[in-house]
């Protein structure tokens, strides 16, 4: 199972058809599920959450502990504010 967060953006998001393409299990992590639509149709498992909130955070890690999750991390997450969508 890969978990990646940052999925709706451009670099993850081919990522993400990456990994579904190839037949892996993926979650997307995100804060808008609606844009994450198109990775659900493809099979995709698609949660909502936000970084800032741990609860969230534990929700899209349920279930992957000891099963060899890979996590990717929105490359721009780290550094850089990003605006406030809630």
């Amino acid at each position: 199972m890969h978990l990646i967060i940052g999925a709706t953006g451009s670099l993850d998001g081919h990522l993400t058809r990456s990994l579904l393409a190839a037949g892996e299990r993926v979650r997307v992590f995100t804060r808008d599920p609606a844009r994450a639509r198109v990775f659900a149709a493809e099979g995709a498992e698609v949660v909502r959450g936000d970084m800032r909130d741990a609860a969230s955070v534990r929700m899209a890690l349920q279930d992957v502990r000891g099963r060899g999750v890979g996590i990717v991390l929105h490359p721009r997450a780290r550094g850089q504010r990003q605006p406030d969508r809630r």
